[in-house]
C-alpha cells in the first residue's frame, strides 16, 4: 500500500502538471539526526527508507533507533562515509537524485500511456482533479492513520516489552548480587608456619657425696628451629628423687619442679640449671618437657657409702678463702652471676663426715658509705650445682656492712679426709636502682661463729678453724 510519500509524489506530479517540471532536492531540504520527534521531514524520511527496503518500523515522525538503523544501511549502500547515521548534506543529495530519478520515470510513463505530455487543463478541471486528488489523498491518509496507530500501539508495547526486560534483567542482576553477598565465600586455612620444638640436656658433671650419693647436675635448653629461646620447662624423673633448682633467685626443690629458663647456661645462653639426686642405686630417667616438646636421659645412682657409724673422737673442720680461683677485680653495676669468692671446707680430724647446715657471710664494705645492699640473688654452687640461696642482706650490727646467710635443704657435706668447695655468686643492682655506689669496695669476710656444723653420724659439733677469712676485695664500677 502506498504511503503519505506516495501521496506526496501525487502532489509533486500534480504540481509539475500544473506548474511545470519541480526540482527533487525539495523533497529532502533538512539535516535530519537521532532524537528529532514529531517531524514531517523524518515521516518524509521513513517514508523513502520503506520504499528503499531499508526500515521496517512505524512511520511515526522519530528519529530514534530504528530510523538511525535505517540511515547507516543506507549510507552503506551508497557509499557514503563515514557511516554515522546522521542524515546531512551528502546522504540528502542521494536521497533527492534518487526520488528525482522516481519521478522521472513516473512522468515518462505518463507519456508512454498518453502518447502526448497532458496539456493544462482548465481551471474547472485542474478544480476536479484536485478534488479527486484530494479524496484520494484523503483515503491514503485514513489507511495511513491506520496503519501509524497500529505501528505506534506496536511500538509502544515493544516498549514496554523492553522496559520489562529490563527491569527483569535488573532484577536478575540485584539477586545475582544477593547471592554473591550471602553465599559465604570459602576462605583457604592461614599457613601456618611449622616451628620445630627441642629440648637438650647438657650434662655437666656427677659426683659422689658420701653422704647423700650421686649427685649430678645440668642444663637443659628449649630451642625452636634451632635457637635457644626462653621457656617454662617442667622436669621430673621416674623415681622418688631431688630436684634443686634456682628459680629466678628462688629455690624450687621437688620432684617434679617447673622453673623458667635464665641467661645462666652454656655460653650464657637461656637454660634451666638444676641438680638432681637420686633416691636409690640404678638407672634412672630424668624427662624435661616445655610447649610441647620432650626430651629425656638416663643417668645412674649411687647409695651413700655412711650410714650409722659409731664415731669417737673431736671433729675438725677448718676453711679458708681461697686465692687462686678467678675472681674479677671489678664489678659492673647491672652485671649478673658474678664470683664474689671462693670458699674451701677441709674435713681435719679422720673422724667422721661433716654437715654444714648453716653459713653466714659478711660483705665489708669499703670507705665509701653505702646505705643500701649492693648485691642481690645471691647464690651457693658447689661445682655447677646450685646448694643454696639468700635472702637480700641486712646491715650488720658494726655498720661495716651487710649479712648474708644460707641454710641448704640438703646441707653440705664434707667427706672425712676429704674437702668441698663453695662459690658464691650475686647479682650487681644497677645505677638506676638507687642501690649500687660507684667505685664502692666490696669483700666477703667469714668466721668460725658464722659455720653451723654437726657430724653425720655422731651429730656432734665440729671444731671450726679459719685459715683464711676474707675473699679477694672487688670494686663496684659504673656501667
Amino acid at each position: 500500500m502506498k504511503k503519505i510519500y506516495i501521496g506526496t509524489l501525487l502532489a509533486i506530479t500534480l504540481s509539475l502538471s500544473l506548474f511545470g517540471q519541480a526540482n527533487a532536492e525539495d523533497v529532502f531540504n533538512q539535516n535530519l539526526y537521532f532524537g528529532i520527534s514529531k517531524s514531517s521531514e523524518v515521516t518524509k524520511l521513513q517514508e523513502f527508507l520503506t520504499d528503499q527496503g531499508l526500515y521496517s518500523g512505524p512511520i511515526s515522525g522519530n528519529f530514534y533507533s530504528l530510523t538511525m538503523r535505517a540511515v547507516k544501511s543506507f549510507q552503506t549502500q551508497q557509499g557514503i562515509f563515514p557511516v554515522s547515521g546522521y542524515f546531512g548534506p551528502l546522504t540528502r543529495t542521494k536521497a533527492n537524485a534518487i526520488a528525482n530519478t522516481e519521478l522521472g520515470i513516473s512522468n515518462q510513463q505518463s507519456i508512454v500511456e498518453t502518447g502526448n505530455t497532458p496539456p493544462a487543463p482548465a481551471s474547472s478541471s485542474v478544480q476536479l482533479q484536485l478534488e479527486a486528488l484530494l479524496k484520494q489523498i484523503e483515503f491514503l491518509q485514513k489507511q495511513f492513520i491506520t496503519q501509524s496507530q497500529i505501528a505506534s500501539t506496536t511500538q509502544i508495547l515493544q516498549e514496554k516489552l523492553e522496559n520489562q526486560n529490563q527491569i527483569i534483567q535488573q532484577q536478575s542482576q540485584t539477586l545475582n548480587q544477593i547471592q554473591q553477598n550471602t553465599t559465604p565465600v570459602y576462605v583457604p586455612p592461614p599457613v601456618i608456619a611449622e616451628v620445630r620444638k627441642e629440648i637438650k640436656f647438657r650434662q655437666q658433671n656427677c659426683s659422689l657425696n658420701l653422704a647423700l650419693g650421686r649427685i649430678c647436675s645440668f642444663e637443659v635448653y628449649y630451642s625452636e628451629n634451632d635457637r635457644v629461646t626462653s621457656a617454662s620447662i617442667t622436669i621430673s624423673s621416674d623415681d622418688t628423687g631431688v630436684f634443686l633448682s634456682d628459680c629466678i633467685g628462688i629455690q624450687n626443690r621437688g620432684n617434679p619442679i617447673t622453673c623458667p629458663t635464665r641467661q645462666s647456661g652454656y655460653d650464657g645462653k637461656q637454660a634451666l640449671n638444676t641438680s638432681y639426686t637420686p633416691s636409690a642405686a640404678g638407672s634412672r630417667t630424668i624427662t624435661a618437657s616445655a610447649n610441647g616438646a620432650s626430651a629425656s636421659m638416663t643417668i645412674s645412682g649411687q647409695a651413700p657409702e655412711y650410714a650409722n657409724r659409731n664415731i669417737n673422737g673431736t671433729l675438725a673442720l677448718s676453711a679458708a678463702f681461697e686465692t687462686n680461683q678467678p675472681t674479677p677485680d671489678q664489678l659492673i653495676m647491672g652485671s649478673s652471676n658474678n664470683i664474689l669468692g671462693s670458699l674451701k671446707f677441709t674435713e681435719t680430724g679422720g673422724v667422721d663426715v661433716i654437715q654444714i647446715t648453716k653459713l653466714t657471710f659478711v660483705d665489708e664494705v669499703g670507705s665509701t658509705a653505702i646505705t643500701k645492699p649492693t648485691f642481690f640473688n645471691m647464690t651457693l654452687h658447689n661445682g655447677h650445682v646450685l646448694i643454696a640461696n639468700s635472702a637480700n642482706g641486712v646491715p650488720n650490727s658494726a655498720g661495716t656492712g651487710y649479712i648474708y646467710s644460707f641454710t641448704p635443704s640438703h646441707g653440705i657435706f664434707v667427706p672425712m679426709a676429704g674437702s668441698v668447695s663453695l662459690t658464691f655468686k650475686a647479682d650487681v643492682y644497677s645505677s638506676t636502682s638507687g642501690n649500687s655506689t660507684p667505685n664502692s669496695v666490696h669483700q666477703l669476710k667469714i668466721s668460725a661463729a658464722d659455720i653451723i656444723t654437726r657430724g653425720y653420724t655422731s651429730d656432734n659439733t665440729a671444731e671450726v678453724t679459719i685459715t683464711n677469712s676474707s675473699a679477694k676485695p672487688q670494686t663496684v664500677v659504673s656501667q
